[in-house]
């Protein structure tokens, strides 16, 4: 799990989108929505530098959740916030479900 948040960040913070929308699974909540807006955001700006700080993974069942410190910086905005990627199994690979942030 820990390999695979970190897969996640490398593709946030190189802009691939293909590659960073992929990890998301087609049970993804509003993924059409979704989709479109980080589109339009990682587009948009030059450059993108996510950091993780704080780690936690815990497993219950076929679900797995990664707690971490994000740092998320791009020429356009800034934050600093707590967030949580739920990871299930999907066609035989690990996918995003859900992704909740707070400050």
């Amino acid at each position: 799990m820990e390999q695979a948040t970190e897969e996640w960040r490398k593709a946030w913070s190189a802009r691939q989108l293909d590659v960073y929308l992929s990890f998301y699974g087609t049970a993804f909540p509003n993924r059409a929505s979704f989709i479109r807006r980080k589109t339009s955001i990682i587009q948009a700006a030059a450059r993108i530098e996510v950091a993780i700080d704080n780690l936690r993974v815990t497993v219950n069942g076929n679900e797995a959740r990664a707690l971490f410190r994000q740092s998320y910086r791009s020429d356009k905005f800034q934050s600093v916030d707590q967030k949580e990627l739920v990871w299930a199994r999907e066609s035989g690979r690990l996918v995003i479900v859900a992704e909740n942030s707070r400050d």
